[in-house]
């Protein structure tokens, strides 16, 4: 009985755990502007989820694709990351996040772009 208990607590850590050494935010893929507003885009799906609750399941987030949202119109993005308070400018970039849970579930995914972010949840 003391085993299978000790047994559950060490697959329930796991399941904390691994999601964030194992799934990565594939950052390293991008360069320059893009990888900029990858950096805003991560930082804006953390604070979007991070004022709750909610904030403590949400374990890892991986950027899934970046594309150029950019019209003639609408040039570039003007961005703050954290509070550094540097202001940045790039391409109009539109990132989507995928958002992990527990054991690597995937809870739902974030479209960051200049004007905000949208979540949607899986359930």
């Amino acid at each position: 009985m003391k085993a299978r208990l000790i047994a559950i607590i060490i697959v329930i850590i796991l399941g904390f755990v691994l999601p964030g050494r194992l799934i990565n935010s594939n950052i390293s893929v991008y360069n320059g502007d893009q990888r900029l507003f990858v950096e805003y885009a991560l930082f804006t799906s953390q604070e979007f989820t991070g004022g709750s609750l909610e904030g403590l399941a949400n374990l890892a987030r991986k950027v899934v694709s970046v594309s150029d949202v950019s019209t003639d119109a609408n040039p570039e993005c003007q961005f703050v990351i954290g509070g550094d308070e540097t202001l940045h400018h790039t391409k109009n970039y539109k990132a989507v996040i995928n958002i992990y849970t527990i054991f690597g579930i995937h809870y739902g995914s974030m479209e960051v772009d200049c004007k905000g972010a949208v979540f949607s949840r899986n359930y």
